[in-house]
């Protein structure tokens, strides 16, 4: 329902198994707004910009071995989109944005720590357990290395594919790779642990070194 939209709303909810579940909720924008639902709490301050919010999933068995509901999910933005902190039961997010971004991806059954990302700039910077970047200028990982525009290294299944050079911003775009790439692509090497095959010029020069 809803008073001189967008305004005043309200609405309310029937219990099913699919959505947060049974409840109410309603808003008078811009300056305040509440959810309450079986499994989903929410408060929205001058909405969208500040917000908190809380998910509940129902399990079916809890550390005591009992079924139980628990505050799985966790959402705070003060004020969106800068400020914003969200833990679920597979990540933990912290954003500052543009500054700086954590995220922590998270096993489901114990909540360890799996994975974890740290952005500054937005994306400009990302520090990941296994890779560095520094778009667009720089990429390094346990199977590539990337010096924009200049040189690019992938390593694949005992194969290593090089090229000189690599003018598209972004690694790894396979429709670039499959038809644009051959443009720019001055000089280029395919290795195996037996031999290496050199192309250069666009394929007009071309030998095999043996190892």
């Amino acid at each position: 329902r809803y008073v001189l939209w967008p305004l005043v709303t309200w609405a309310s909810y029937r219990a099913d198994r699919d959505t947060a579940g049974e409840g109410y909720s309603w808003m008078m924008w811009p300056l305040y707004g509440r959810v309450r639902r079986a499994y989903e709490r929410q408060d929205l301050f001058l909405p969208p910009f500040f917000s908190f919010a809380y998910a509940f999933i129902k399990r079916p068995f809890g550390p005591d071995g009992e079924m139980h509901s628990g505050p799985d999910t966790i959402r705070i933005r003060c004020p969106w989109p800068l400020v914003e902190y969200e833990r679920s039961t597979s990540r933990e997010r912290l954003s500052v944005f543009p500054f700086y971004e954590r995220v922590r991806h998270l096993a489901y059954a114990d909540g360890a720590e799996t994975a974890r990302v740290t952005r500054f700039g937005w994306k400009l910077v990302e520090l990941y357990d296994d890779e560095t970047r520094v778009f667009p200028f720089y990429a390094s990982g346990r199977d590539h290395f990337r010096l924009w525009p200049f040189w690019e290294t992938e390593d694949e299944k005992g194969w290593t594919h090089s090229r000189f050079l690599a003018l598209f911003p972004i690694r790894w775009v396979p429709q670039i790779d499959r038809n644009w790439a051959k443009f720019w692509t001055l000089y280029e090497t395919d290795s195996c642990p037996l031999y290496t095959d050199h192309s250069l010029f666009w394929g007009i020069i071309r030998w095999r070194t043996r190892k």
